[in-house]
């Protein structure tokens, strides 16, 4: 079964973006900066909400990491500020995970106790309870999947996860600006799995719309499966998939068949 990307907006509406700051208020990376760019995130703005956006300060303005004690009063200002506003949904991206900064368990521990209307990241979610299905995001643009020897080689991935992960529950995940939709979906309905796409929304970021549907692609997932295919290897799309599910705190896996 496919099904789009989970939604109780408005048509052309996004979640609030809820992402982690700096408290000298720069917003000129990652996160933060798609916050300003497409959010209302203001310069100088370091804590709260401003626009479509909602800032969680984790760095001092020396760009140094907070104590995770006071990182958690902040999240905790925020779960309150959101439990307020019933009617929207929040979108709380990662932060706080970069290498020799805070774990993914430390940080969505702080988030455990969420409102309702918080949508967590993947990893987060799955972190937070292991039972959870494994979020599998296909990377396959050439449709490699409709190929016999290639869908036995899934299978086989599939059930090794199963083994490593505790669980035999996987949603398919597709990148909906990308091709290998078809492929996947075929697939998913082979094994009656769920197959979910990540659309585009188009008259909220207008011509980012593609980057950013991958991006919230691997926000959504929890692994990624690359169906390796030398053409592919160096494309704009391959690196910047596989990129953003490596910094996103993703398992990434290479099927070559």
């Amino acid at each position: 079964m496919s099904v789009s990307t989970p939604s109780r907006l408005a048509a052309g509406q996004e979640p609030v973006f809820v992402f982690g700051a700096n408290i000298a208020g720069d917003h000129n990376e990652g996160p933060a900066a798609v916050a300003a760019r497409f959010h209302g995130g203001a310069a100088g703005k370091w804590n709260g909400p401003a626009g479509n956006c909602y800032a969680v300060p984790y760095l001092d303005s020396k760009m140094r990491l907070l104590p995770l004690d006071v990182i958690g009063n902040y999240v905790s200002i925020c779960c309150e500020y959101i439990a307020k506003k019933p009617a929207l949904q929040f979108q709380i991206t990662r932060f706080a995970c970069e290498p020799g900064e805070y774990t993914d368990v430390q940080m969505s521990d702080l988030w455990r106790h969420a409102p309702e209307n918080c949508q967590l990241p993947g990893v987060w979610l799955r972190t937070l309870d292991p039972r959870r299905a494994v979020r599998l995001l296909v990377f396959d643009p050439g449709e490699a999947l409709t190929e016999p020897s290639r869908q036995t080689l899934m299978e086989r991935f599939l059930a090794g996860k199963a083994a490593q992960c505790g669980s035999a529950q996987v949603e398919f995940v597709s990148i909906g600006s990308l091709p290998g939709i078809g492929a996947t979906a075929q697939f998913a309905r082979r094994l009656n799995r769920r197959h979910r796409v990540i659309g585009q929304n188009t008259s909220f970021y207008g011509d980012d719309a593609a980057l950013t549907c991958e991006r919230k692609a691997v926000w959504y997932a929890t692994h990624l499966v690359d169906l390796f295919e030398v053409e592919n290897t160096g494309r704009p799309e391959h690196m910047r998939v596989l990129g953003s599910a490596r910094r996103g705190g993703l398992v990434v896996d290479e099927l070559i068949g």
